[in-house]
């Protein structure tokens, strides 16, 4: 068993380390993260191992260390360890100046606050000691006398400064970047120089100078020299630059002529660089690599280069990327600025949250934010609520700006945008343009597209003078581009929208939601290659429909978006949100074209689909005699999409129990398809497949069968052997052939409807559900029920997931596994599963319902 088990933050991890090397070159044996963790390993079970594995821990106590989440199981484990303190379990050592609370409070801690190197290893060493024998803390010598306020400046170690520093304090808020600081130290611990710039998220407001600040406060005991540069300006650069002649004393630091100055600076830094103990120089907010470049370190020392433009790699191979917070450090970061503790570990819980996604987890946004949350009183929900309504004036608004940044986050981005504007007017035009997609993965073939009509001034149409408008914006990281795609931090978006007259936002909201209704495919419903595409799209389709719907511009194509994506949304299985897209599109063509047009009547269609396969039969008949009366009155009685409305409305009418009428529509729509495409189009093997399934449940399985065998052959030699569809009318087949008990073809059939579905849609969508559980009807005839069983299972719980609780077919998976506990005995759980599956069909087909009542009969009579 280890002595200590070192319980630290990041942010302290130069003094962790540097206590575990005095105690180790001491004698004593140490667990730390940053040697003993393996890389790939579970972090949670590292840590408690090493706290169950080692006699005493060690807190390095400072304000982060409090902050910090996983920091408080460490001591807590040690103290329930040791609540009176006598065994020394939990040994508290004090780093930074600041009085700990709660339990901490009545413990003693080693104190290491404003020590030398020396004095502080030998009070560590003591105390320890001390601890540890339980002898009592007197020293073998006499003490020093305490040194004199002129006593020279102390040794470099953790908690020290350089002689020659200027930065500000340290941010007391600054939470997280721990993988950014990691990548910095990284890079300057090899190379001589390194840029910390960013691409699009790294814009203004995104916490690059806060991250360079922290950098330097938390590793400046590795350096000789810490500079901090105001380089926005060649004027504020070199007279930053020049100042550090003061504090070095240079024998040119009183020389009139700049130049003078500069190169004496310049000269000081290259011949006293240092492997071991270098220059640090920061450059905040530098322009441009060729403003820097002169002025950037020679020999051992570092450069900090902080930055809108991305451009740095002519300079440093491997430019950080500041991107917004993640969300868990953002809502961290709310709650530590407004004053409140650290979030729980089940998630947050008032709020902050939904606040962090609306301000995009943009660390100025988030600051001002906080700010007035503090200020005034208010919950962070309730600051959501005002931000929806008066965001321009939050943002703008300079009493809630940090007071460590020149602007607020308005004015920044407001600075940037004319600054744009000044250089290429059309990247105001492509901003504006992209503020009405969704912030991610925008295609950049839509750009130079066909809708620029309107648009002041127009974009370029060739590739040279495009490249020059995105190159305009990426120097101030308004976007980030790669070769296909333009992204946009959402609340840049929001701010672009906000600034624009009504006629331009509508010009531009209709522009996108155009764009968007050119790039859906038109196949959706039959072509599953083209559902990657729609993948892409969705979001896209979300946020162009949402503005184009509320500013009431391009009705059609706005409606054409809506139904197509819902379309994708249906054969996704995500029904419900399908089902508001429907719904929307219904109400706009209505109001473009009146309530019986044939777009109503397509909407309608689709609509009733979808509440079918949600279980709401009668609403589902209602669309369906809806589309199909629009259609009779608009296209006569033998139009196609009459015989589409007449097969929907077979389905649900079959699904009702009706089978003779759903018969007549199946003949009907079958009829009029092969008058108009023939006798071999998939149009016709749809209404043969919905015909065999009504023959199915009539008892004419000869007839079912040949129908079935009619749609396969349709099918594949239409759309291929592994199409859903072909997975639809092989799974029916199956079905026929357990019922004329051919059981070995039947479980071949289902398997292999189960590998087409699990191929297209994956292991969790209702049509797997459905071949699952026919597969485990097929195992429970051949008299294999634990096979059976778990095939029921399985699709009972991809039916719960998708469905919810109360469902058809979920009552389908409660009955098949009430059958599979009667046949095995358990007559009590066969009670409960048949129960649960009745109750579910009387609510939704009715108590007379043949399903329900077969049941019915199967609950009665068991046990």
């Amino acid at each position: 068993m280890k002595n200590f088990f070192i319980s630290y933050t990041h942010a302290d991890h130069a003094w962790a380390q540097w206590i575990a090397y005095q105690l180790e070159a001491a004698g004593y044996s140490t667990t730390i993260q940053a040697w003993d963790f393996v890389a790939g390993s579970n972090f949670v079970l590292e840590m408690q191992r090493a706290a169950t594995e080692c006699e005493r821990t060690l807190a390095v106590l400072s304000p982060n260390y409090f902050a910090a989440r996983f920091t408080q199981p460490e001591w807590a484990a040690a103290l329930a360890q040791d609540p009176t303190g006598a065994h020394g379990a939990l040994i508290p050592i004090r780093v930074r100046d600041f009085q700990p609370d709660g339990l901490f409070r009545a413990i003693v801690y080693i104190d290491l606050v404003n020590l030398d190197e020396t004095a502080a290893r030998e009070t560590l060493l003591a105390r320890i000691q001390s601890r540890v024998s339980g002898q009592r803390a007197k020293p073998a010598t006499a003490p020093q006398f305490p040194a004199p306020p002129s006593a020279p400046a102390p040794k470099h170690f953790p908690g020290t400064l350089p002689a020659v520093w200027n930065l500000k304090p340290r941010n007391p808020h600054f939470t997280g970047r721990e993988a950014e600081l990691a990548q910095l130290h990284d890079a300057l611990a090899t190379t001589h120089t390194a840029a910390l710039t960013q691409a699009i998220h790294g814009l203004g407001g995104i916490g690059k100078t806060q991250l360079a600040l922290e950098y330097a406060h938390r590793f400046a005991h590795e350096y000789a020299i810490v500079w901090w540069v105001h380089a926005e300006t060649p004027m504020t650069l070199a007279a930053d630059f020049a100042a550090l002649a003061q504090p070095l004393d240079l024998p040119a630091k009183d020389e009139r002529e700049q130049r003078i100055v500069l190169d004496a600076v310049r000269a000081h830094l290259r011949q006293s660089a240092s492997a071991a103990r270098p220059s640090l120089i920061v450059f905040d907010n530098a322009n441009a690599p060729d403003d820097v470049r002169d002025f950037l370190p020679a020999g051992g020392g570092h450069a900090l280069i902080t930055s809108r433009n991305p451009a740095w790699r002519s300079v440093t191979p491997n430019p950080v990327a500041v991107k917004p917070l993640p969300r868990a450090e953002a809502i961290a970061f709310l709650r530590k600025r407004a004053g409140l503790p650290p979030p729980p570990a089940t998630g947050e819980s008032r709020g902050e949250g939904e606040l962090a996604d609306a301000l995009g987890c943009l660390p100025l946004a988030l600051t001002q934010a906080a700010a007035f949350i503090e200020q005034s009183g208010t919950s962070f929900a309730d600051y959501l609520r005002m931000f929806e309504t008066h965001r321009a004036e939050l943002l703008r608004d300079p009493k809630f700006k940090p007071h460590d940044y020149p602007d607020t986050v308005a004015t920044t981005w407001t600075i940037s945008f004319n600054a744009v504007a000044a250089e290429s007017p059309a990247a105001i035009t492509l901003m504006n343009l992209c503020a009405f997609f969704a912030p991610d993965e925008i295609p950049t073939d839509w750009i130079a597209g066909t809708h620029a009509g309107g648009m002041t001034p127009p974009l370029p149409d060739d590739d040279y003078a495009l490249a020059q408008v995105r190159i305009a914006l990426r120097k101030f990281s308004l976007i980030e581009a790669t070769d296909t795609t333009i992204s946009v931090h959402r609340l840049v978006q929001t701010m672009v929208r906000d600034q624009m007259d009504d006629a331009t936002r509508k010009t531009f909201a209709e522009a996108a939601v155009k764009c968007v209704d050119d790039a859906f495919p038109g196949d959706v419903t039959t072509n599953p290659e083209s559902w990657q595409v729609c993948a892409r799209l969705l979001a896209h389709a979300r946020a162009t429909t949402d503005e184009a719907e509320r500013l009431h511009v391009a009705p059609n194509e706005t409606a054409r978006v809506l139904n197509q994506a819902a379309i994708y949304l249906r054969q996704r299985a995500e029904l419900s949100e399908a089902k508001t897209l429907f719904e929307r599109a219904i109400t706009i063509y209505e109001l473009q074209y009146g309530v019986n047009h044939e777009h109503v009547a397509t909407a309608v269609n689709n609509l009733g689909n979808v509440l079918r396969a949600l279980g709401d039969l009668p609403r589902a008949q209602r669309c369906f005699e809806r589309a199909l009366a629009i259609d009779e009155a608009t296209f006569g009685k033998d139009h196609p999409n009459v015989a589409r409305d007449v097969n929907n409305l077979g389905g649900v009418l079959r699904d009702l129990g009706d089978l003779p009428r759903a018969q007549q529509c199946f003949e009907r729509a079958l009829a009029i398809d092969e008058a108009t495409f023939g006798k071999d189009h998939p149009e016709v093997a749809t209404d043969v497949n919905n015909l065999g399934s009504v023959l199915h449940a009539l008892g004419d399985l000869p007839r079912a069968q040949q129908c079935f065998e009619r749609v396969i052959k349709i099918f594949e030699d239409n759309l291929g052997a592994n199409h859903p569809n072909v997975a639809t009318a092989v799974n029916n087949l199956g079905m026929v052939l357990r019922a004329l008990g051919d059981l070995p073809r039947a479980q071949l059939c289902a398997e292999r409807a189960l590998a087409i579905d699990e191929a297209t849609f994956g292991t969790d969508h209702p049509n797997v559900a459905r071949d699952v559980n026919n597969l485990g009807s097929v195992l429970q005839a051949l008299g294999d029920l634990p096979r059976a069983q778990r095939c029921f299972e399985r699709a009972l719980k991809i039916r719960q997931a998708v469905f919810g609780e109360n469902h058809p077919d979920v009552a389908q998976s409660f009955w098949w596994l009430g059958v599979i506990a009667q046949q095995t005995g358990d007559v009590e759980n066969a009670k409960k599963l048949y129960a649960r599956a009745y109750q579910i069909y009387r609510q939704f087909l009715g108590e007379e319902h043949p399903t329900t009542q077969n049941v019915k009969r199967f609950l009665d009579g068991v046990g």
